[in-house]
């Protein structure tokens, strides 16, 4: 198995390179003592909410907040697990492509129940088969869910390339006087409205091909996945991707001598440096990491 320290991925716009204290193995998920399967961990529960009853012995009510409180606890960890794996995988979906709109699409109650997780996104999964269809066979998208401060409606943002004979039309809005103008972004930018979506109101803004503006959306796009949708989705699809479309990073792995890799990355990196961080991990120890630009 191969044995790294350095882990670089290519992205469409910038590399990110992550250098670790400790060498890892190729393929290796964490330490294996620590990798459990369901039936062990499905035991350990059970253990502890039995030791919680005889622990508070005929103190029922204490010891059923207890065992919900250990209940609680292990779904938080769960949803918390869940966010971050979505999270790393969008991710890798948005940096490794160019994308040309972002784009947002919001269901008109009156057409689609939008608290229905399953309704909104069959609707959503159906228009985009028809798009690839009959307006742009080439279409590429990264599509994740939002949900409302209301913690029960859904809608989607996107981003979007290759977009084919897709309509869009400038978004207008008309005052009390029937004045009808056209609506800008704070920067300046044309919003659009798309015009195949009739579930609601879309709306599409053309994006920066650059590095900078790349790598923001993209974080944008992730801030979506929240641990409220991850729980209320528990089981359900959370993001789409054109996979036929659409690549994932390429990667490469080395073994540099510890001593000289602070070198190494001053050397290589400090004149196109875009980010850096340095994190500490249970297992992994020191994690360096450094995106550097093209």
């Amino acid at each position: 198995m191969e044995i790294y320290n350095t882990k670089i991925s290519y992205y469409k716009n910038h590399m990110q390179v992550k250098v670790y204290d400790n060498s890892v193995k190729k393929g290796e998920k964490k330490y294996k003592s620590l990798v459990r399967t369901s039936e062990q961990v499905q035991e350990e529960i059970k253990e502890k909410e039995e030791f919680l009853k005889e622990y508070y012995g005929d103190d029922t009510e204490k010891a059923e907040r207890e065992i919900e409180k250990l209940r609680h606890k292990r779904r938080s960890a769960s949803a918390y697990s869940s966010t971050q794996r979505t999270k790393k995988t969008i991710l890798e979906y948005l940096l490794s492509n160019q994308w040309e709109y972002f784009c947002t699409f919001t269901f008109n109650p009156r057409l689609v129940d939008r608290t229905d997780f399953y309704e909104v996104s069959q609707k959503l999964s159906k228009w985009l088969q028809h798009l690839k269809e009959r307006y742009a066979h080439d279409l590429m998208y990264v599509v994740v869910p939002e949900l409302h401060e209301d913690k029960k409606s859904y809608h989607f943002h996107a981003v979007m390339s290759n977009i084919g004979s897709l309509q869009l039309s400038p978004f207008c809005h008309k005052n009390s006087d029937d004045e009808v103008t056209q609506v800008f972004t704070k920067n300046g930018q044309q919003i659009y409205v798309i015009n195949q979506w009739r579930f609601g109101y879309s709306t599409a803004i053309e994006l920066e091909h650059n590095a900078e503006s790349s790598t923001k959306i993209a974080y944008y796009m992730t801030k979506y996945i929240t641990k409220d949708l991850c729980a209320n989705t528990l089981n359900r699809r959370r993001y789409w991707v054109s996979r036929s479309t659409v690549s994932k990073p390429i990667e490469e792995y080395f073994n540099i001598d510890f001593d000289n890799i602070d070198d190494y990355i001053k050397k290589a990196f400090d004149n196109d440096l875009m980010y850096y961080k340095e994190i500490s991990s249970s297992y992994r120890g020191k994690i360096k990491y450094i995106d550097v630009r093209y």
